[in-house]
C-alpha cells in the first residue's frame, strides 16, 4: 500500500531512491523510442510505478509527456485492439519458443527453468487476453439496461 496515501510519511532515503529509478526507468525507456531492440513500455511503467510511489506529481508529468503519451496510454487501463492483443501474443510466444528451444539445445539451465518460463508465458498471455475486458463488460450491461 502506498505510504504517502495512508498518511504515514515515506522515509526521505526510499523516496529519492524510488525517484532516482524512475528516472533511470525514463531513461532506458526513451533509449527506447530510438533504439530497436530495447522495450520502451516495460520501462515507462517501471518509472510510472516508482514516481506513483515517490513524487506522484512526476507521474502525472510522464503520463502527460507528449514524447511518452502513444506509450503510456494503456496505463490507465485503456483496452487493447484486438491487433495489438494478437501481435504481443505472438510475439511473446516466438522469444519463448526461442528462448526454450535455446536453453534446452545448449544446456543453459535446468529443464525446469523452461516451466517457469513457460508459465510465465502463459500468465502474460491470460492478463493480455483480459487486459480492457472489465471496462468491456462494464458497457455491454450498460447497452442491455438502456
Amino acid at each position: 500500500m502506498n505510504e504517502m496515501r495512508t498518511g504515514n510519511p515515506m522515509s526521505g532515503v526510499r523516496r529519492v531512491t524510488l525517484a532516482v529509478c524512475g528516472v533511470l526507468f525514463v531513461a532506458l525507456g526513451a533509449l527506447g523510442v530510438i533504439l530497436p531492440g530495447l522495450p520502451t513500455t516495460p520501462f515507462l511503467l517501471l518509472a510510472t510505478w516508482c514516481f506513483a510511489r515517490s513524487f506522484p506529481a512526476l507521474e502525472r508529468r510522464l503520463l502527460r509527456n507528449r514524447f511518452f503519451a502513444p506509450y503510456m496510454r494503456f496505463v490507465d487501463g485503456e483496452p487493447l485492439p484486438p491487433r495489438i492483443k494478437a501481435w504481443a501474443i505472438a510475439i511473446v510466444w516466438l522469444c519463448v519458443t526461442l528462448s526454450c528451444t535455446l536453453i534446452l539445445m545448449n544446456e543453459w539451465a535446468p529443464p525446469y527453468v523452461v516451466g517457469i518460463i513457460i508459465a510465465a508465458a502463459c500468465i502474460g498471455t491470460v492478463i493480455i487476453l483480459r487486459r480492457g475486458m472489465k471496462r468491456h463488460r462494464e458497457a455491454v450491461h450498460i447497452a442491455a439496461s438502456d
